[in-house]
């Protein structure tokens, strides 16, 4: 028996879970990492789990989800226009 092809809304469908599941892992590493290089700069020497310790200790857990909306909005966003288009060019290229 041959496997069925994916249909392209479950593919975009896969491409969103997974971009929101990824923003929503790693947004608060990207929060302690822009604050560690903006404190870098500003020669305050507070880093790793300290840093986290310290938004959530100053500004709580929704410290580390600050601008999170955005990004949960745009790479799904993103990601349903490139997956679908990658398949279709791919298979394009495939026929050749």
């Amino acid at each position: 028996m041959a496997k069925s092809e994916p249909s392209t809304l479950a593919r975009t469908l896969a491409g969103n879970l997974a971009s929101l599941t990824s923003v929503t892992t790693c947004f608060p590493l990207e929060v302690v990492k822009t604050r560690m290089q903006v404190q870098g700069g500003l020669g305050v020497s507070k880093f790793g789990l300290s840093s986290l310790k310290s938004v959530v200790q100053e500004e709580g857990i929704r410290g580390l989800y600050r601008g999170y909306l955005v990004s949960a909005f745009t790479l799904p966003l993103q990601q349903s226009l490139y997956f679908p288009m990658y398949e279709k060019i791919k298979l394009e290229l495939k026929k050749r």
